[in-house]
């Protein structure tokens, strides 16, 4: 595995853990955008406006970090976006019994969102995969159909490290709800050692506008 794909897959890590917390604690998600304007629908229809208040705060807190992270970028390295993404991340890990928790973890998928999206020349996804199996399903069909394409071989090994990894999240957001009260904070750690990793050496990793 080369340096980017494993970064690429501790950010997916980082985000099906959050999405993890936030599913697990609010029935919610906070980087899954797609399912929750689907929940925002269904609360609507039900009159549940308290439900769809939250869902609908987590969709703009998503918004605003991307928004953030997009403008930080253009001044900053990733080691700045990240950083705060952190500090995002420790502030939630103390707020789970209150619903704006949803909405830092989701600002810091925002932020995570736009921190990086270029790795190793490959652009993807880190803080949700939907796109991803898109592209996986896609690069299928070229090798099968004898497309032409040079980076098929790279491309499906780190789309498939992605979602691993992002399950891998999910699955650690499970054992941390049960054994580990402060599992963000944890995540957190994660995230700054990336950063710093990220910042030192650069290695086919670029910020989201170079891509």
């Amino acid at each position: 595995m080369t340096a980017a794909a494993a970064l690429a897959g501790v950010l997916a890590l980082v985000a099906g853990f959050s999405d993890g917390v936030a599913y697990l604690r609010w029935h919610e998600f906070a980087a899954n955008q797609t399912g929750n304007t689907v929940l925002l629908g269904l609360a609507a229809y039900r009159h549940d406006w308290p439900t769809a208040l939250r869902v609908f705060g987590s969709i703009v807190s998503l918004l605003l970090g991307a928004g953030v992270a997009a403008a930080l970028r253009t001044r900053f390295p990733p080691l700045v976006p990240l950083l705060l993404e952190a500090a995002l991340l420790a502030g939630a890990s103390f707020a789970e019994r209150h619903s704006f928790q949803l909405d830092l973890v989701a600002f810091a998928m925002g932020v995570q969102n736009q921190a990086l999206t270029t790795f190793a020349g490959l652009r993807l996804n880190t803080s949700f995969i939907t796109g991803n199996y898109a592209q996986l399903g896609s690069t299928f069909a070229d090798l099968v159909f004898g497309q032409p394409g040079t980076q098929r071989g790279r491309r499906i090994a780190i789309l498939v490290t992605l979602v691993f990894a992002y399950a891998v999240g999910g699955a650690s957001a499970a054992f941390s709800n049960e054994r580990l009260p402060h599992g963000l904070l944890v995540i957190a750690v994660i995230v700054v050692a990336l950063a710093c990793v990220v910042h030192r050496a650069r290695v086919g990793v670029q910020p989201a506008s170079q891509a």
